[in-house]
This record gives structure tokens, C-alpha cells and sequence, in this order.
């Protein structure tokens, strides 16, 4: 009865809104893993590009050389079927570990519990 008092009380606006921020949240996460391993995989073209502009004043022409082999590196290693691929894996990972933040079982915030108050 507790729960249908407040299943009732509850407007539904806000729990959709909550659900996407969660959904959102949970995302940013994947996206900044996934940039970090992207980064790490084209570290050596990052570096020679920092390296080249650091210290310089018009670094742009200068350094366009390093700019296309970096930019080719970063485009090759982030292709749409990678990033999809690992997001799915990554969340999966998270949900396992008990870091999400959609669906954690240690934490008691599983979208079975939340479907049972909307």
C-alpha cells in the first residue's frame, strides 16, 4: 500500500527526466573511458604534435605535418563500429563491477526497482 500511495504521488515528468539524466550520466562515463584508451592507442602522434607547438608563436603552419598524422591516427582509431562496439562492452563491464549508475545491484538501483514504482 506504501508503495502504491507513492507510486501514485509521483509525477511522471520528473521520472522520465531522472531516467535520461541517469542514462546521460552513465554515457559520459563510456565516452571519457573510450577517449582515454583512443588517446593512449595515438599517444606517440599527440606527443610530437604537443611537442611541436609548445613554445611557439605561429605553430600553426608550422606544425600541420604533425596535425594530419595525429588527426589520421585519432579518426582511425575512433570508427563508429569501435566506439559502439566498446560501449556496449564497457557498460556491461560497469554493470558487472557495480560501477553503474543505471543499473547496480549493490546499490539497490535496478531498473526492475525503479519499473516497480513508475
Amino acid at each position: 500500500e506504501t508503495i502504491e500511495k507513492n507510486r501514485n504521488a509521483r509525477i511522471p515528468y520528473l521520472e522520465a527526466r531522472e531516467a535520461v539524466e541517469l542514462e546521460q550520466k552513465e554515457l559520459k562515463a563510456v565516452k571519457e573511458k573510450i577517449g582515454e584508451e583512443i588517446r593512449e592507442v595515438c599517444r606517440p602522434e599527440i606527443d610530437e604534435y604537443v611537442d611541436c607547438i609548445v613554445g611557439r608563436i605561429f605553430s600553426v603552419m608550422q606544425c600541420k605535418r604533425q596535425a594530419l598524422v595525429m588527426r589520421r591516427c585519432l579518426i582511425k582509431a575512433e570508427s563508429p563500429e569501435y566506439v559502439q562496439k566498446r560501449t556496449v562492452e564497457i557498460l556491461q563491464e560497469r554493470e558487472a563491477s557495480g560501477a553503474s549508475v543505471v543499473n547496480n545491484a549493490a546499490k539497490g538501483t535496478t531498473r526492475e526497482r525503479r519499473a516497480q514504482y513508475n
